[in-house]
């Protein structure tokens, strides 16, 4: 009797521990699949870690497998774009350049040279290695049937017509801008995106900068294209003026926090105006404009109504362009007073003061969010832009920022977390109309709705870790490896968005690049 008995309490034990651990098991199935590391977790983690772009783009591939997203890639039907529009044009382009139709080709062509035709450039659209196939080989039989006709015979189409095919296509189709926008902990990210896109030949002619950003954008617009790979890789870059401090001169990262909570900054902006005006010298905004062909645009704000608010060859052609990047990163209370400078008629550098009085700074951070337009809508305004890349070296608004590129991707974990910075973003809008949201939260944030959520920018903002953050508080980037440690991560980070800059802005580069050789050519017959 007592071994029965026995025998059912062992049963019992047995099935109860068989059901904890199925309960267990699928406790843990159900745990993974919401909120653990999936295979594409694993993969897009390694996708970070990642030292070529060669690399990179062989896990992307692994990637969208994963996700089914090279089948959805084949099937060119989608309700997210016109896939009949882009079909018929593409049979239509293809037929009048086979039968050699110049006159037609170029006035469909002209008619239909739209960046977001049809809503082929939504971010939705778009994948780890790119875009429904229809859409990208709509865009190369553009991009193929513009080349086709400005190397086609005179006989049929006039150099007079080649040039203004080039000039009503170019202004029909708008111009990129790359905007850096700040960077007070990790602005050398910003030669990271710089080198991605200019290995990729996918670097904009308009630059932006603000803050720190206009800092780097000033180092970059000076240099030639044959130049920029030895700048980006750091080998161009002076820094003495960081090697300058002895170690028992340096502040402490303590001290350092101290000063970026109660300031807005971590390094010192001075030794920062020291690089600048090491590596770049009295160039004008003119005279760098015409050494490199890059327009250099610097955000500034002031108190004087007289004063622009962006800098660039046109607005401030005699000024010097390190002075204005040190003006772009004026802080309330310290460094505010920034003499800008500027050449007069005579070559000599002197004080430029346009109203006669000193002109008093404010930082960007510290602007109403209509001055804080002015990278958008006045560079829009002198250069045609309506595209903006914006390379965002502010990591930890990454939360707030809504992430709609590669919807393949998107887990109940990744829902829950876009939901809940959707929430907080839209409480801390509410505390800053009101006035309520405390200044540092102001300055750190930064936040503006309608920009982040605006098709027409693609944001940029690095994947950095914990040991980041303490990385570059305890010290400021001294070496050449530093500078290649924080670039690169600005370079992976690019790298996501490289399919979706190729798709938009492959015709207008090509484009830009013929415009740019008719110019010279020309230039040259004048000389």
């Amino acid at each position: 009797m007592w071994s029965i008995y026995a025998l059912l309490v062992d049963f019992a034990v047995s099935l109860v521990s068989t059901l904890i651990e199925v309960a267990l098991f699928w406790q843990s199935r159900i745990w993974n699949f919401a909120f653990g590391r999936r295979p594409e977790s694993r993969i897009l983690q390694r996708m970070r870690n990642c030292e070529t772009y060669e690399e990179w783009m062989d896990l992307a591939f692994e990637l969208d497998n994963v996700l089914g997203n090279d089948l959805w890639r084949a099937n060119p039907k989608s309700n997210l774009y016109d896939y009949k529009l882009i079909s018929e044009r593409l049979d239509m382009i293809m037929e009048m350049k086979e039968t050699g139709d110049v006159i037609s080709l170029t006035n469909t062509i002209r008619s239909g040279l739209v960046r977001n035709l049809g809503n082929i450039a939504n971010k939705k659209l778009f994948t780890y290695t790119g875009t429904k196939f229809l859409i990208e080989k709509y865009n190369l039989e553009v991009i193929e049937s513009l080349s086709f006709l400005l190397e086609h015979p005179a006989s049929l189409l006039s150099a007079q017509a080649k040039l203004d095919l080039v000039h009503d296509t170019r202004q029909s189709y708008g111009l990129s801008t790359l905007v850096l926008q700040g960077g007070i902990l990790f602005g050398i990210c910003h030669l990271g995106v710089v080198r991605a896109l200019h290995e990729h030949n996918l670097l904009p002619r308009i630059v932006t900068g603000v803050g720190v950003g206009a800092l780097i954008a000033t180092l970059v617009c000076i240099h030639r294209d044959d130049e920029l790979p030895e700048f980006l890789n750091g080998e161009g870059i002076d820094l003495s003026a960081f090697t300058g401090y002895s170690p028992s001169d340096s502040i402490t990262g303590l001290q350092r926090l101290k000063r970026f909570l109660a300031k807005g900054y971590l390094l010192d902006i001075h030794v920062l105006e020291k690089v600048v005006n090491d590596n770049v010298g009295d160039l004008t905004f003119e005279e760098a404009y015409a050494r490199t062909r890059r327009v250099l645009n610097i955000s500034v704000h002031s108190d004087d109504q007289y004063v622009p608010n962006l800098f660039n060859y046109l607005t401030t052609p005699n000024v010097l362009i390190g002075s204005a990047a040190c003006a772009s990163n004026a802080l309330p209370g310290f460094f505010e007073e920034v003499q800008l400078m500027c050449k007069n008629e005579h070559g000599e550098i002197v004080p430029w003061t346009p109203t006669g009085m000193t002109i008093r700074w404010k930082s960007w951070t510290s602007t109403p969010r209509s001055e804080r337009e002015a990278p958008y809508t006045r560079v829009s305004e002198l250069f045609n832009v309506n595209h903006f890349i914006v390379s965002q070296a502010r990591p930890y608004i990454a939360p707030f920022i809504m992430q709609d590129l590669h919807q393949g991707t998107n887990s109940l974990r990744s829902k829950l977390l876009r939901l809940t910075g959707f929430e907080i973003r839209h409480r801390l809008s509410q505390l800053e109309s009101l006035g309520f949201l405390p200044s540092l939260f102001h300055r750190l944030l930064m936040l503006d709705e309608r920009r982040l959520m605006n098709s027409e920018i693609i944001t940029i903002a690095p994947d950095l870790s914990v040991n980041d953050f303490w990385k570059f508080l305890v010290g400021a980037p001294q070496s050449r490896d530093d500078i290649t440690y924080w670039s690169r991560k600005g370079e992976q980070s690019a790298w996501f968005a490289l399919p979706l800059i190729r798709q938009r802005c492959g015709v207008e580069f090509m484009l830009d690049n013929i415009y740019d050789v008719i110019f010279r050519s020309r230039k040259d017959r004048k000389l």
